[in-house]
């Protein structure tokens, strides 16, 4: 679906059911068309989850639950192309 139309920016949750969110990142950061990604994980996950997102490749990461103002400074950050902090 990603390949029909190039989004902005894609959410990804990292906990999905039948293919792996990590094989999904991987895939996604491959192509460039979709390769801004933005990494969703709950937050049991912690800093571990964190680097783990951002070293496979994910160009922010959020935690849920997340406040609406957190997701949109998020999203505007990867945007921008300045997600290196991770947030």
């Amino acid at each position: 679906m990603v390949r029909d139309r190039a989004p902005d920016v894609v959410l990804l949750d990292l906990n999905i059911p039948v293919v792996s969110g990590a094989t999904v990142l991987e895939t996604l950061k491959a192509d460039p068309s979709t390769s801004d990604v933005l990494v969703r994980r709950r937050d049991r996950d912690g800093e571990e989850g964190r680097r783990k997102a951002l070293s496979q490749g994910a160009d922010g990461y959020i935690t849920k639950p997340f406040s609406p103002l957190a997701l949109l400074r998020t999203v505007e950050r990867v945007l921008r192309g300045s997600a290196s902090s991770g947030s």
